[in-house]
C-alpha cells in the first residue's frame, strides 16, 4: 500500500531533506519514525530536495508499506518526532504507483527578507541592513514571469536533465517590515530560488545591471547569477497534485 504524508519541518538543524550518511536530514528521522510505528523498514521519498537550513511548511512524502497504519497514526507519529519535525495528514494513494517527486504539477516557496535586526526572525528570515527600492525587485520579479530556462540559476553540477521551467507565478510581496518573494513552477532546478533572489538583490543593489539579469535570464550561457542568498530564508510552502489523487485517512 502507497500512503502519503503531510508534512512541515524547520531546516535549521538539518543537512537538507535527503538522507546523507553521517549527516542529521529530515527523511532520516521521519524513516526512523516510521519504522518504529509501523515494525518495518521505511524508505520515504519526498516532493523536493530542501537544503541545508532550508525549511518547508507544506511538504508531501510517499512511502510503500505492508502494515496498515495504526490508528490514532497522527498522534503517534508527532509524539516520536523532534519538534521541529511535524505531521499534519495521512493520506492513501488512489493510484498506487503515484509518485510524491514525479507526479507533483507544481510547488511554491517563498523568500523572506527583515531590515531590522530581529532575534525571532534569525532562522526564518534573511537579514538584509539596506532596504531594497521595491519597485526595482518588482520590475525584476515580473520579468522572472516571462523566463523558461533557467541554466544560469542552477547550481553547477546538478543532475537535471533540462533547464527549463514553467513559472506559474513570481512577485514580491512588500510589508513595511519585510518583504517577501513568492515563487511557483512546474519544477525547481538545485538552488534556483537562492540564486534568484540573491541576484534580484545585487541589480537592486547596483552591482548588476537590468540588462545583465536580463541577459541571464533570456540567453543563459555557462555564466551563473549570484549570489545565493542564505539557505534560512527560504521555505517551500506548497506542492499541488491532482485533485483526486487521494483519499484523507487522518488530519490535524
Amino acid at each position: 500500500m502507497r500512503y502519503f504524508l503531510q508534512i512541515s519541518y524547520q531546516g535549521t538543524r538539518y543537512a537538507g531533506w535527503q538522507k546523507q550518511p553521517n549527516a542529521l536530514t529530515v527523511q532520516g528521522i521521519l524513516d526512523q519514525c516510521l519504522m518504529q510505528i509501523l515494525g518495518e523498514e521505511i524508505s520515504s521519498q519526498g516532493a523536493g530536495r530542501t537544503d541545508t537550513g532550508v525549511h518547508a511548511s507544506q511538504l508531501f512524502i510517499h512511502f510503500d508499506t505492508n502494515v496498515e497504519p495504526p490508528a490514532p497514526f497522527l498522534r503517534r507519529i508527532n509524539g516520536i518526532l523532534p519538534p521541529d519535525i511535524a505531521v499534519h495528514a495521512l493520506l492513501k494513494s488512489v493510484n498506487p504507483t503515484l509518485h510524491a517527486r514525479f507526479d507533483a504539477k507544481w510547488r511554491s516557496y517563498t523568500y523572506r527578507l527583515h531590515f531590522k535586526k530581529d532575534p525571532f526572525n534569525r532562522y526564518t528570515s534573511a537579514y538584509q541592513p539596506i532596504q531594497p527600492a521595491p519597485e526595482k525587485l518588482k520590475m525584476l520579479a515580473t520579468e522572472i514571469n516571462t523566463g523558461m530556462d533557467f541554466k544560469s540559476f542552477a547550481k553547477s553540477h546538478g543532475s537535471n536533465q533540462t533547464t527549463l521551467c514553467k513559472i506559474y507565478q513570481a512577485e514580491w510581496e512588500i510589508l513595511p517590515d519585510e518583504y517577501r518573494f513568492h515563487i511557483r513552477a512546474d519544477r525547481f532546478l538545485r538552488g534556483m530560488v537562492r540564486l534568484l533572489v540573491g541576484t534580484q538583490l545585487s541589480v537592486a543593489s547596483g552591482k548588476l545591471s537590468f540588462q545583465d539579469f536580463t541577459q541571464l535570464l533570456h540567453h543563459p550561457q555557462d555564466k551563473k547569477g549570484g549570489p545565493s542568498a542564505d539557505p534560512h530564508g527560504l521555505t517551500l510552502t506548497g506542492v499541488g497534485y491532482n485533485p483526486d489523487s487521494f483519499i484523507l485517512i487522518e488530519s490535524v
